[in-house]
């Protein structure tokens, strides 16, 4: 789906849902941040996961070489949990 997309289906669905997404047959994670990665597609996670591939991280964190494997919670995801546990 493209961005315009998404945004007119979410229009339509209840504003204070969460919102998760189908991993192995069934909703496991929730999504907490979307970021433009560095191949340029728009990626959405959760915060518990991890991302080996430079082209799979967002734009602006560390090279691969200077971190195997890259955590979202390393990262600022804009309107993510963390952000928001860390203002309360």
């Amino acid at each position: 789906m493209k961005i315009k997309e998404i945004i007119e289906v979410l229009k339509l669905m209840p504003q204070d849902k969460k919102v998760k997404f189908v991993w192995d047959g069934a909703p496991h994670s929730e999504i907490e941040c979307i970021y433009i990665s560095n191949s340029g597609d728009i990626i959405a996670a959760p915060l518990d996961e991890e991302v080996s591939d430079y082209e799979d991280r967002p734009i602006g964190a560390p090279p691969f070489n200077s971190q195997e494997c890259w955590s979202f919670r390393d990262f600022f995801c804009p309107g993510s949990k963390a952000e928001k546990d860390e203002d309360e």
